[in-house]
């Protein structure tokens, strides 16, 4: 079987948390001043991992709902065989609620991840496939969402690669997926390079659409608000500027089937947090 190998420049999702902890808020102390034996006001609740030494959320994104479901990666005891550095576990994507985490597995592939839940529990976020992207050599990743403990494949815009980090209460899924047109620059922002264009994709049914960009190759989408409204940032055309090496990038707002250029501040890079 072909090894699985990453370029240098890739990182897991994970950081360098050594356990997820979940601050719980208790109740005040009655004393006007604190002595040793004051009851805490908060208290660390360990979530665990799912075998391996290590277990995080993944940002950007609400890891936590208003009702205490935690949501993100961890760390099992099997190996990557993939990843540069040594030794490196499998992380799968886990969903944590009253004192138990939840093993969601992956796609066939060594890693995945969600970033939130939507009010109906619905989570958002991304896995390997289990083969390689056969433009780059990488693990293939594709959007997911999970629902009754399993992940659900939103698939791409044709080429190899996708991503998925918000979703809101009406089941819109805010991300990018990529295409089949060749493109130069495309690697350079997504955590699983990719040799064709990607762009800006909302998610609804289970059905991408493509939402443009403002002139040039490529544009991503991270944020969908319970209005239906995305932010993200394009390309506004293919040409490479001096000051970054690459095609100016502007923030974006897509409302009513139309992509609105947000502009900068004067400079050739913005993007939206």
């Amino acid at each position: 079987m072909k090894r699985l190998t990453r370029p240098a420049f890739w990182v897991p999702l994970l950081s360098a948390l050594p356990v997820v902890s979940l601050l719980a808020l208790g109740n005040a102390p009655a004393q006007a001043t604190y002595t040793a034996r004051a009851a805490p006001r908060f208290i660390a609740i360990d979530l665990g991992t799912l075998g391996g030494p290590n277990s995080a959320p993944n940002d950007p994104g609400h890891s936590i709902t208003e009702s205490g479901i935690v949501v993100g990666s961890a760390e099992t005891a099997a190996l990557d065989p993939g990843c540069l550095s040594s030794p490196c576990h499998a992380s799968h994507a886990f969903e944590w609620r009253n004192g138990h985490m939840t093993d969601l597995g992956a796609l066939h592939g060594y890693q995945s991840g969600l970033f939130e839940l939507n009010g109906a529990g619905v989570g958002v976020g991304f896995s390997e496939t289990g083969v390689l992207d056969p433009l780059t050599g990488a693990p293939e990743a594709h959007a997911v969402i999970s629902r009754h403990g399993q992940l659900i494949d939103l698939g791409t815009l044709g080429g190899h690669q996708s991503w998925a980090n918000s979703i809101n209460d009406r089941g819109q899924v805010a991300g990018w997926a990529a295409n089949k047109v060749r493109d130069r620059w495309a690697h350079l922002f997504v955590p699983y390079p990719s040799a064709t264009q990607v762009r800006a994709t909302l998610w609804q049914g289970g059905k991408p659409r493509n939402l443009g960009t403002l002139g040039g190759p490529d544009s991503l989408s991270g944020f969908v608000n319970q209005r239906g409204q995305v932010a993200g940032e394009s390309f506004t055309n293919f040409k490479k500027n001096p000051a970054t090496g690459v095609p100016t990038m502007d923030p974006f707002l897509w409302q009513h089937g139309a992509m609105k250029d947000l502009g900068t501040l004067g400079g050739t890079f913005g993007f939206t947090n």
